[in-house]
């Protein structure tokens, strides 16, 4: 599902992106909505998008698609790797 590597909502999402320290009800529904409103903009807004044929969008609404994607994209600025899950290891890279 679209969005499930992107954003976890519990320990099971391996290499989970975490908005908050998940200790809370509150931190946990904040969580969950932001994984739902990522799926969402993928699901309703960028594959429509990418699959049919382009028209144009009007200055309000591109304004607004826009403002959304800052705020989504500021959120992942902040968000941390789940530290409960290990790290991949990187290959050396030829010299």
């Amino acid at each position: 599902m679209c969005g499930d590597w992107t954003i976890g909502t519990n320990r099971e999402n391996a290499g989970a992106l975490r908005l908050n320290h998940g200790r809370s009800p509150v931190d946990v529904d904040e969580q969950q909505g932001f994984k739902l409103i990522f799926m969402g903009v993928m699901t309703g807004i960028r594959n429509p998008k990418a699959h049919a044929l382009f028209n144009e969008l009007d200055e309000r609404r591109a304004l607004d698609y826009l403002g959304l994607a800052s705020l989504l994209m500021r959120r992942l600025d902040d968000a941390h790797l789940d530290e409960a899950e290990p790290q991949p290891t990187r290959r050396p890279q030829a010299g």
